[in-house]
């Protein structure tokens, strides 16, 4: 093998190694920049039914994109199997997703009316019982 064959396959080397680290990172990338992008929203609703009619409103959220999808997660709550608490996402003063009956901790997707979730616009999180007091909180991302 002569000097100019063994520059070349150097060439080639480094070539492929370059590659491939920057296909490594840009995997890297679109696996955790979706997530990233979205921020959680915190709400914390003590709800009773003698209360403007069981309903209780988190702070205003703007929405980072147009996915027609709202995430909710209850980390704390005094919820109960029977309990008939449900969450909705709002819009101003219409509703833009249907309510979501919501009775333990943990996580869960409402899926917005047709078209609703719009980015740029701002939504609040809605917590409704028809029963009992309930109390709730979390994050929300709209």
């Amino acid at each position: 093998m002569n000097s100019i064959e063994t520059k070349t396959n150097k060439k080639r080397g480094i070539i492929k190694k370059v590659t491939a680290v920057t296909m490594c990172a840009m995997m890297a990338v679109s696996c955790f920049g979706i997530t990233a992008s979205a921020a959680n929203k915190e709400f914390d609703f003590e709800v009773r039914t003698t209360v403007n009619g069981g309903k209780q409103f988190s702070s205003t959220s703007k929405k980072d994109d147009n996915e027609q999808r709202a995430y909710v997660t209850t980390k704390h709550s005094n919820l109960i199997s029977s309990d008939l608490f449900y969450y909705s996402v709002w819009k101003g003063n219409t509703k833009v997703t249907p309510y979501s009956r919501t009775t333990t901790n943990g996580s869960k997707t409402i899926s917005y009316y047709s078209g609703k979730g719009k980015a740029g616009s701002y939504y609040k999180l809605q917590g409704d019982t028809d029963k009992y007091y309930v109390t709730a909180s979390g994050v929300w991302c709209p």
